[in-house]
């Protein structure tokens, strides 16, 4: 089901959070006892749009850094990227890095002080 600003969820496990991302070439999957965000992109150019709009590095590395944490901090408040990006950069401390495969960069989000347990990589 959707909660009322989108964000999915089990009716029948409401103490279950889950996120979702995937991008070319991988899925990224996070479960929590907490509401939890994740995001994984795969390292391209840096969309100029977006780098204009929200005054965000250019440089490849930097940029899918911020807009990793900015996506995974949107998706556990179930707010979404935007508002999060024009809170400013302060309000993606509490997103996690995760490394992951060359090429790709991803961030988990949960409450803060509430840290992943465990993370599991699997390759196809």
């Amino acid at each position: 089901a959707l909660s009322d600003r989108g964000k999915p969820y089990f009716p029948a496990f409401p103490y279950t959070h889950f996120s979702l991302s995937h991008t070319d070439g991988a899925v990224m999957v996070g479960l929590s006892g907490a509401p939890i965000g994740v995001d994984i992109e795969k390292a391209r150019r840096t969309p100029p749009r977006l780098t204009r709009r929200f005054a965000l590095p250019d440089d490849a590395e930097t940029f899918f850094r911020v807009w990793t944490a900015a996506e995974a901090v949107g998706k556990r408040d179930g707010r979404g990227v935007v508002p999060v990006l024009r809170g400013g950069l302060d309000t993606l401390s509490d997103a996690l890095p995760v490394d992951v495969w060359p090429g790709y960069f991803a961030a988990c989000a949960v409450r803060p002080g509430y840290e992943p347990a465990e993370t599991r990589f699997y390759t196809l």
